[in-house]
């Protein structure tokens, strides 16, 4: 193989690593926020239940 497509190939597998990492990312931001977002829901819900004993 010529040194073109060595260089070709080197450059496509390090374009195809570093968007690799990239989706890893956002897959783990997309992650973290779903979670912080059913955390917050369940929080509003139990706070929405809480009887403070206001109309006795």
């Amino acid at each position: 193989m010529s040194a073109f497509w060595n260089d070709l190939v080197s450059g496509a597998t390090c374009l195809g690593v570093a968007f690799g990492a990239y989706q890893l990312l956002q897959a783990r931001r997309g992650l973290r926020e779903g979670f912080e977002r059913t955390f917050v829901e369940r929080c509003e819900g139990i706070i929405a239940n809480i009887d403070l004993g206001g109309n006795s």
